[in-house]
């Protein structure tokens, strides 16, 4: 079966040494979605997509994955990812 991976992210927040590197970003990632992350140099777009991968965890928020309609943990979902 192909995986058909669904990424909710619901009021993910990242904070580093005191400063907010996001705050409550909220989207939904279906199966062929495709997206752009746009922002100037340290606006936390790659500190976004590590907490994505789970590379980096949240400060506040979540993160759900599902597949094939089957909720997946995060220290799963490297499975499912490709290289």
């Amino acid at each position: 079966m192909t995986n058909r991976l669904k990424i909710q992210v619901e009021n993910a927040s990242r904070r580093f040494v005191g400063e907010w590197i996001f705050r409550e970003v909220n989207l939904e990632l279906n199966p062929g979605d495709k997206i752009v992350i746009t922002g100037g140099n340290g606006s936390g777009k790659s500190t976004l997509m590590q907490c994505i991968s789970t590379s980096q965890s949240l400060t506040q928020g979540k993160i759900k994955y599902t597949n094939n309609g089957v909720v997946v943990n995060s220290e799963e979902i490297y499975k499912l990812q490709s290289m």
